[in-house]
């Protein structure tokens, strides 16, 4: 009796479960199929244009992909240097379908003239991948000048490792103080020469950047826009931070006696009541961590700036 109810039973589900069946194998041969594609619309891209993209991708309007040729341009796309991964979706319309590309890009990281082949510049990502030569689409990044040694699709060269780590130590602690500095080149006697945008002042650091040096630099760089100091050579030698003015700027005597003292008076003149820098770097919209106005960072920080 038991067993003639439970065989009763399986047949009342048997429609239900077909009927479920059929609705899944439809759904996906609805979503599966190829479908006319209407629209293609790309996101993520920096760097790289939406036409370029697609001339990557082999995929354009009109046409119907399966999912097999949709992997085959993901897998053309990630072939270039700039792209590190592609997804696409495809969203279903009344009379076809849109294809979703979301590209997710390298950062550029700097650019690189090699002495060896001083008629090429060559665009890097932190892990000193070649993205690019004679191409340049990065903004805002330093030129690195030096003799560094590279294979095919990259440099493997420890010293410029070490630049290019120590310039995104920078942007990531300051990105405002990374948009100001233009080149970084290797000093002679040890070190680093930073350049800064726009003005003729050279900054003599260590090789390799801390926290600690980041934020020298920082202080540095307010004083000397607050100042509008527009050329001369700053010196880090450990706790002190030295300015000696070009030849010929106005005050420039003075200021090379009192370079001494300049961070503990920046940092007195920050501290009175009602001072406003006017400094562009002070700008609280990203100035630095936590998207707090820079001048108090240097007041709160004012141990490294003695």
């Amino acid at each position: 009796m038991g067993a003639t109810r439970a065989i009763v039973r399986a047949y009342l589900w048997l429609p239900a479960l077909i009927l479920i069946g059929v609705g899944c194998v439809l759904l996906s041969w609805h979503y599966l199929k190829p479908e006319t594609v209407l629209d293609i619309q790309i996101t993520g891209n920096v760097h790289m244009s939406e036409p370029e993209l697609l001339r990557l991708s082999g995929l354009r309007t009109g046409r119907s992909y399966d999912m097999t040729a949709l992997h085959k341009a993901v897998e053309l796309m990630v072939l270039h240097p700039f792209v590190k991964d592609v997804q696409i979706e495809r969203e279903m319309l009344l009379q076809g379908e849109r294809l979703l590309i979301r590209v997710d890009e390298r950062q550029c990281s700097a650019l690189v003239q090699n002495q060896a082949e001083s008629d090429i510049i060559y665009e890097i990502d932190a892990e000193l991948m070649i993205l690019s030569e004679n191409h340049i689409r990065c903004r805002q990044v330093p030129l690195i000048q030096g003799e560094f040694q590279k294979q095919t699709d990259r440099f493997i060269d420890p010293m410029l490792r070490q630049m290019v780590t120590s310039f995104e130590l920078i942007r990531d602690l300051y990105p405002r103080l990374a948009e100001r500095i233009a080149g970084i080149r290797i000093r002679r006697e040890g070190g680093l020469h930073l350049y800064l945008t726009g003005k003729k002042i050279r900054m003599d650091v260590p090789a390799q950047l801390n926290e600690y040096h980041v934020r020298q630099l920082y202080g540095t760089v307010l004083w000397l826009e607050q100042n509008r100091m527009q050329s001369g050579i700053v010196y880090l030698r450990g706790s002190e931070v030295l300015f000696m003015p070009a030849p010929g700027n106005t005050g420039s005597a003075l200021q090379s006696i009192r370079t001494r003292m300049f961070a503990g008076n920046m940092l007195a003149a920050l501290q009175r009541p009602g001072h406003q820098s006017r400094s562009p770097l002070c700008d609280p919209a990203g100035g630095q961590p936590g998207g707090q106005p820079m001048e108090r960072a240097v007041v709160r920080r004012s141990l490294w700036i003695a």
